[in-house]
């Protein structure tokens, strides 16, 4: 199993250019950094499902502050499918997919899933909707924004969301091919040694495509993000200022946040925004745009922000070609205010799933 060592430089003079180090491994976290926030919410001794799960049966593993696992069955995955009727057969199948999925979005198996391009678990016309961003259509998309998105595949120096670490099954149903799970994810934001849990809670439509369950719909809720995100932002621009606040008296810890997420837009923007693909002439254009864009708050992270163009930067080496736009000045077809009003997305909600997550 491959592990990221990410040297995370963080950049401070007159385009912030100050440099301190920090280390992230989805096995064991090392960050030599000696003062650095450590979340209360760091989950631990906890009962989780890793990523050392078997893909072809129920299993969890009971995570260590270490982030070694031990891998424990339940009973139920030893029983053979013949043990219960068709409809338990049916609910198991579905669970042990469900499972799957889960196990798949932790790192360092989102990263393998991420390159897959695309990714088995949707149909090729799969629709998606993330509460946090925006809706997703076809398998492509789905790919690079489920996995994509919170993969670790290529490193950036500065992320305002966390790498997905494990995962907490709080809640499933199933009937009739269609299944709700909620999940409490464990991610890690590398630039502060920083834990938080978020529950997410998704809804599936699945299909049966040659024999293999697939999904066709989801609707994907980050429970209570608007608090996490404002959780998270504190604990950085606390460490932030505890670090520079003596070297930068003139700046803010938030002004110093908001130029390192640009900072670390425009430097990717510099190595993969090529040619055809290039959004902004410089990276002091760049740079000096960017500063004149809102950060963003939770809710916003599909909006005309800092906040969606940080979410984008790594997902910008799978197809330059689609997703440079997402970060330049017109943010394209995903960072912008278009289509996005508070009744824009409930109204759309209704129209956009068919059939809708129903079963009675």
């Amino acid at each position: 199993m491959k592990l990221f060592n990410a040297i995370v430089a963080l950049a401070l003079a007159s385009k912030f250019t100050t440099a301190a180090y920090l280390a992230y491994s989805p096995i064991e976290v090392v960050a030599p950094v000696k003062r650095h926030i450590v979340s209360p919410y760091n989950i631990t001794n906890s009962t989780v499902f890793g990523t050392k799960g078997s893909s072809g049966s129920f299993s969890s593993s009971t995570s260590s502050s270490a982030g070694s696992s031990v891998t424990v069955s339940s009973a139920s995955s030893s029983k053979s499918d013949s043990c219960f009727p068709s409809n338990e057969n049916e609910k198991l199948e579905a669970f042990t997919f469900v499972k799957k999925f889960w196990t798949s979005f932790i790192n360092p198996t989102d990263d393998a899933e991420a390159l897959k391009i695309n990714s088995t678990y949707f149909t090729e016309d799969c629709k998606g909707r993330v509460s946090l961003t925006r809706d997703f259509e076809g398998d492509e998309l789905n790919t690079e924004y489920i996995f994509g998105l919170f993969s670790n595949v290529f490193e950036v120096k500065f992320r305002m969301v966390g790498i997905p670490l494990n995962y907490t099954m709080l809640n499933f149903l199933y009937d009739d091919m269609k299944a709700i799970s909620s999940v409490n994810v464990e991610f890690y934001i590398p630039q502060a040694d920083f834990y938080i849990p978020i529950q997410i809670d998704l809804w599936f439509v699945l299909v049966k495509t040659n024999g293999y369950l697939q999904i066709a719909e989801y609707d994907g809720i980050f429970r209570n993000f608007d608090r996490a995100y404002e959780e998270t932002n504190a604990y950085v621009q606390e460490l932030i200022g505890e670090e520079y606040g003596s070297l930068y008296p003139n700046k803010t810890s938030l002004e110093i946040y908001t130029g390192l997420a640009i900072e670390s837009i425009c430097e990717v923007h510099q190595e993969y925004c090529l040619g055809e693909n290039q959004q902004y002439s410089s990276y002091e254009t760049c740079v000096a745009f960017l500063s004149t864009v809102r950060l963003g708050q939770g809710f916003e992270g599909g909006r005309d922000t800092i906040f969606c163009r940080n979410l984008h930067q790594v997902m910008l080496p799978f197809r330059p070609a689609v997703h440079c736009p997402h970060i330049g000045p017109t943010g394209g077809d995903m960072c912008t205010d278009t289509d996005t009003s508070y009744n824009e997305i409930v109204d759309t909600y209704s129209t956009y799933f068919d059939p809708l997550f129903i079963s009675i």
